[in-house]
């Protein structure tokens, strides 16, 4: 993973469960309610210590703010749970629990609850009413089989994970009851369809429907108003949906493993766009209309059935990642080595037979993989590259001994492997 792949996943990172503690400390601080005398401001439950024994937490109650107990094989708690009603942050995760906690109805100072990986099959509708301080909440992996009746009276949610919890058919309609979400994943369910009331969520910015059964959007997602992060991987769009161009800040979109046949020109217009994934996508044509999108910094189209690259491509001027491993491509246009800002370029297990001699003046490269291909020779001036750190070309070509023997002098030792 490259440095810019890494730097976007520190802000969108792959377990939600970790985006709700990042998300958490940069949007928390100004929301946390303050409408109960004994409700710590962030800064205080900062100092709190995170307790993580039961039995420690049950014989002072009354200090116990932060309470971790992940993994410890619960199945029950004990009804001395609910002495802990100073609770701000509960952490129940990866424990066998068939039942909530005793007295968490009554724990109003709740701010952050997960409790993924549980067996909770039911939830009782009171159980929210209370929890008027709720900011962020993970049942993810819990088989709910259905959205749980009162959650939407949470109107302080921030930040919620129903991943993988058994959702079925339209997504709920309840969330547009929640008007301060941030971030929502509904991952890893059987969702079929989004409706209209689905997008009245003004303040949304991180949204991830992968792994469901998707085929379209609705016409009006631009009533996501802010939405920069949108994750549809792994459903079944065979047509690239033009709502997604009516998404005014859309900076991140993620659309790997859906068979898509065909493009819609809307997507030329998504010029916010700085992160484009459309990997294991069976495409078989290059889509023109990328092209266009010139403030594109990564593109991944690894993992693809086409075999051009259109010229047009000097278009992405900002580009600074490629990938298009696994693909068929037999030759790059000169027009490639236009895009001077690349950093980094994997060009791997394609069918290529040379490079152009111009890429050797693309000065900012700093890897470069072309592992196997069919070269037989490289750049004559490759040498002109002093930044690369990293060039795989000898695996899988049949470069000639003298040019392997030419390549290596020209860097610094293990730079060409």
């Amino acid at each position: 993973m490259t440095v810019l792949i890494k730097h976007f996943a520190h802000a969108f990172a792959q377990r939600f469960v970790v985006l709700f503690c990042v998300l958490a400390s940069i949007y928390a601080p100004s929301t946390f309610a303050q409408e109960d005398d004994e409700l710590l401001a962030p800064e205080e439950l900062d100092l709190k210590e995170e307790i993580n024994s039961l039995k420690r937490a049950i014989d002072r109650p009354e200090l116990v703010y932060k309470l971790n107990l992940k993994n410890q094989g619960y199945k029950k708690l004990p009804p001395t749970f609910a002495k802990l009603t100073k609770l701000q942050v509960l952490m129940l995760d990866d424990n066998p629990l068939t039942e909530l906690p005793p007295g968490l109805e009554n724990m109003k100072n709740l701010q952050i609850l997960t409790i993924t990986n549980a067996r909770l099959k039911n939830i009782p509708p009171s159980t929210f009413a209370k929890l008027i301080n709720l900011q962020t909440l993970s049942l993810a992996g819990t088989p709910l089989g259905k959205f749980p009746k009162g959650l939407e009276q949470c109107t302080k949610l921030e930040i919620l994970s129903l991943a993988k919890t058994q959702l079925k058919g339209a997504a709920p309609q309840e969330l547009a009851k929640l008007p301060n979400l941030l971030a929502l994943t509904l991952a890893e369910n059987d969702i079929t369809s989004l409706p209209d009331a689905f997008c009245a969520m003004p303040k949304l910015l991180q949204l991830n429907l992968s792994r469901n059964k998707l085929q379209t959007l609705p016409q009006n997602l631009d009533k996501f108003l802010v939405l920069n992060d949108l994750e549809i991987s792994v459903n079944n769009f065979s047509v690239f949906p033009a709502s997604l161009a009516t998404l005014p800040k859309l900076r991140r979109l993620i659309l790997q493993e859906n068979p898509l046949q065909s493009w819609s020109p809307a997507l030329a217009t998504m010029k916010n766009l700085r992160l484009l994934n459309i990997s294991s996508c069976k495409i078989a044509q290059f889509p023109t209309e990328i092209c266009s999108l010139d403030s594109l910094i990564i593109f991944t189209a690894n993992n693809n059935r086409f075999s051009e690259i259109p010229s047009a491509i000097s278009g992405m001027a900002n580009l600074r990642e490629f990938n298009i491993a696994y693909s068929q491509v037999k030759a790059l246009p000169k027009e490639f080595t236009a895009l001077k800002e690349l950093r980094y370029v994997n060009l791997s297990y394609n069918q290529l037979q040379d490079l152009p001699e111009e890429l050797a003046d693309m000065t900012s490269l700093i890897t470069l993989n072309v592992y196997g291909n069919q070269c037989k020779k490289l750049p004559q001036n490759i040498g002109n590259l002093k930044k690369l750190t990293e060039c795989f070309v000898l695996l899988g070509n049949p470069l000639p001994k003298q040019e392997v023997e030419r390549v290596t002098g020209l860097f610094a030792p293990n730079v060409v492997q």
